[in-house]
């Protein structure tokens, strides 16, 4: 065949599965080749420039951003928005995101993780009312009280209220004050079967704690969780972010990991094993927790805003130059 008819073949087949919509396999039927030539006839078509592919759409630089964020974090999904003009609606703002992201991915049967925050709470505030057959929601740490309704056992239940599914709810405290009583509560049937449970969640959706959050330091100042002198600490060890109790740095090494040896339901690295553990964050001061808890390999998928985003594609690539 020579070049002009070969090239007029493949103009054809191009047409054909793209204006005609036709699939490769009625294609290949029409014009008496394999379904394999077919395919290679529109690689060759968008590599001679015969297609020109062009995605016009309002969302392409979000798109775009969240790849550089998988790329550069070695991440497995994002999902970026854009940033309010107000920065005091960012939370709804991602706790839209978080809810949208959510209502697209329930499936029957789904096991659902949750922990604390005021994103999440955000979050709950925008699920819609439906049934979502056998769905389960699991809260993956106990509770503290000055949380109130951005604790974790209250949001997985008010998830399971919005979505029509069933909680299992660790109705534990967040911490306790010896090893023997966290063993003890351990052997309990119910709370073994939900911590269970909790380990087959696929997602989980999960918060990323920054020490200026002045929720936070009053848990670590006042709430008897920690030691007292356990802020400053936590500053001289150079922590960066905090996930379920559990603080790390920018390399994402968990630091001083006794802290959270009384801490009921999952620890930092129990995360590394889960399916799926997505971040819901925005905002500068979670810029360097989220790099951080994604090189320590506790999260593999990110929902944030494009202002955020950028700053953490500037952060991580000045981490990555001193490392």
């Amino acid at each position: 065949m020579s070049a002009v008819n070969d090239d007029y073949l493949v103009t054809k087949v191009a047409c054909m599965y793209y204006e005609e919509e036709m699939t490769q396999q009625q294609i290949a039927d029409v014009i008496g080749v394999s379904r394999i030539q077919v395919v290679r006839m529109l690689q060759r078509a968008r590599d001679t420039g015969i297609v020109r592919i062009t995605i016009d759409s309002k969302f392409r630089e979000n798109v775009d951003l969240g790849r550089q964020l998988q790329e550069t974090l070695s991440l497995k999904e994002t999902f970026v928005v854009n940033a309010p003009a107000l920065p005091e609606n960012l939370f709804d703002t991602i706790g839209r995101a978080a809810a949208d992201y959510l209502v697209a991915r329930l499936r029957p049967n789904m096991i659902l993780g949750v922990s604390a925050g005021r994103t999440l709470r955000a979050m709950v505030n925008r699920l819609p009312r439906c049934e979502t057959e056998g769905l389960r929601v699991c809260n993956i740490v106990g509770g503290i009280s000055s949380l109130g309704d951005q604790s974790a056992q209250e949001l997985a239940y008010q998830i399971s209220e919005r979505l029509g599914g069933r909680s299992m709810m660790l109705n534990v405290p967040f911490h306790v004050s010896t090893k023997h009583i966290k063993e003890t509560l351990l052997e309990d049937e119910r709370i073994s079967a939900t911590i269970e449970a909790a380990r087959r969640a696929n997602p989980i959706l999960i918060s990323v704690g920054d020490l200026k959050n002045p929720m936070l330091s009053k848990v670590y100042r006042h709430e008897e969780v920690y030691p007292p002198n356990v802020y400053e600490r936590l500053l001289e060890h150079e922590v960066v972010g905090e996930m379920i109790g559990c603080f790390y740095n920018i390399s994402g090494e968990q630091v001083l990991p006794e802290l959270s040896e009384h801490i009921l339901g999952f620890n930092i690295q129990d995360l590394k094993a889960m399916p799926s553990v997505i971040a819901v964050a925005g905002g500068s001061e979670k810029t360097l927790p989220i790099v951080g808890a994604a090189r320590g390999g506790y999260i593999d998928g990110l929902i944030t805003d494009d202002a955020t985003a950028e700053q953490i594609l500037e952060a991580a690539r000045d981490v990555a130059g001193t490392d």
